[in-house]
Parts: C-alpha cells; structure tokens; sequence
C-alpha cells in the first residue's frame, strides 16, 4: 500500500497541469483522461492500524502529456502495466473509452485440455492467459462423464 498526498507542487514550474484546466473542466462529464508523467518522493513513512509501514508519497514535479504524445505514453503505461502483472488476465481499462486492443491472436480452447505427464494425464482448466490451473492427476480424460 502507498498514500498519496493531496496537494500538488504549487509552483507553475513544477506543475505543468495547472495550464490544462480547461480541458479537465471540458473532459469531466466524459470521463477523459489526460496522460501525465511525474516525480514523487516519500513525503512520510507511517504505521497503519494494522501495524503495516506505509510509504505516503508527494508529487514534486508534474507535467501534462501534450496531445500528440498521448497515445505513445498510453501504450507505455500498458507495457508497464503487463510487465508488472507478469500476465494479462483481462485488458487494461483506462475508463475513458482509449483502452489498448484486445489481442486477436488468442486460440479459442474449448473444454480442459489434457496434458501428458509422464504416465499419467492431467486434466486442466484454462482460466485466462497465464498460467494454468491443474485439477489433478487423474486417468480419465473427461472428468464430467463420471
């Protein structure tokens, strides 16, 4: 867990959103959102009531992605994002209708796959994109006509 500080840099040389006000008043009732990159530091170190330590951090320097770049750091975010995650188990949701794609590529798989191990077949369950969910082993191949 991290907090966040409320305030931002209060200094137009540090704050370079404060020149995009129109466009956050145009964008509220859609929802759109404006890419940024900041810095941050820990602000304080605090103790929750669960005896936690949680870093509350500020942002020192701020700056709004100009237009023409917002795409470019979007899709960023999404590789950091993926990185991250280690997998995707559904597609990042920005909320303001500019989501990355849906990859395409994807196999359809209907029903668990079998899988050889060794001796034995394994029954598996596909959750998602990441790793697979083993049920056990087992030496049929259809678990449901039991």
């Amino acid at each position: 867990m991290v907090k966040l500080a409320s305030a931002l840099p209060k200094e137009n040389e540090r704050n370079g959103i404060a020149n995009r006000t129109r466009d956050l008043i145009r964008n509220y009732d859609s929802g759109a959102m404006i890419p940024v990159l900041m810095l941050v530091r820990t602000q304080e170190v605090i103790r929750n009531k669960d005896y936690e330590t949680v870093p509350k951090i500020e942002v020192v320097h701020i700056e709004a992605v100009p237009d023409d770049q917002a795409d470019e750091i979007r899709e960023r975010i999404v590789q950091l994002h993926d990185a991250r995650v280690g997998h995707k188990k559904q597609p990042l949701n920005f909320g303001d209708g500019t989501d990355p794609e849906t990859p395409t590529d994807t196999p359809d798989v209907e029903g668990p796959l079998a899988i050889e191990a060794g001796d034995d077949v394994v029954d598996a369950e596909v959750i998602d994109d990441g790793p697979l969910s083993i049920e056990g082993p087992t030496t049929d191949t259809n678990p449901e006509e039991k």
